[in-house]
């Protein structure tokens, strides 16, 4: 619950600083995201998850490219034989973007890559819990409309890829901590 308010306060703060952004000469995306994501493991009974993020990316000048700092969190909670049993994942990516505006349109189509800090969580009621953090890297695209007011919204697809270690019922395994991830996307363009 504490990382779903601070990743929320994070939001708001971006978005507070937009507008010093636009007048510094920077430009850039600050954009909010809710989907799914999908974890790539078997050893898991959670693959599917809600997801929410912040994706930022900034230019200087004539950079052919966006810095971008992206942070998204994935939970899922289910009973498993009759044991609540929740399931966390956080990334935290640093990477570049880069945007491709279509002549007479608003549509901006993206590609970006970089590398994430993961962390992925497994927290049982009968107190067998677990957690591991890995350095991974990530892939992303998708497009979004910027309308005239600087609002984006659009579709974003993410593959992360970050191995962990968990022991799970003393059983050791090794399983991945990214994903696909499936997201609206919406937030502002100065």
């Amino acid at each position: 619950m504490k990382t779903r308010i601070t990743l929320a306060m994070a939001m708001l703060l971006l978005l507070a600083v937009t507008p010093a952004h636009a007048e510094s000469g920077y430009s850039g995306n600050v954009n909010g995201i809710i989907g799914a994501k999908r974890i790539d493991n078997d050893n898991i009974d959670h693959r599917n998850l809600t997801l929410i993020g912040i994706m930022y990316d900034f230019n200087v000048a004539e950079w052919p490219f966006n810095l971008a700092i992206d942070g998204l969190f994935a939970w899922d909670t289910k009973e498993i034989g009759g044991v609540d049993v929740d399931v966390g994942t956080f990334e935290l990516g640093f990477g570049v973007r880069k945007d491709f505006r279509i002549p007479d349109t608003d549509l901006l189509p993206f590609v970006g890559a970089g590398l994430s800090f993961n962390a992925l969580g497994v927290d049982r009621d009968d107190v067998d819990d677990d957690g591991d953090t890995a350095l991974g890297r990530y892939f992303t695209t998708g497009a979004f409309w910027n309308f005239d007011n600087g609002f984006n919204l659009g579709l974003v697809y993410r593959y992360t890829r970050a191995d962990v270690e968990l022991e799970l019922e003393g059983t050791e395994f090794r399983t991945r901590a990214g994903g696909h991830h499936y997201a609206l996307m919406f937030g502002n363009r100065w």
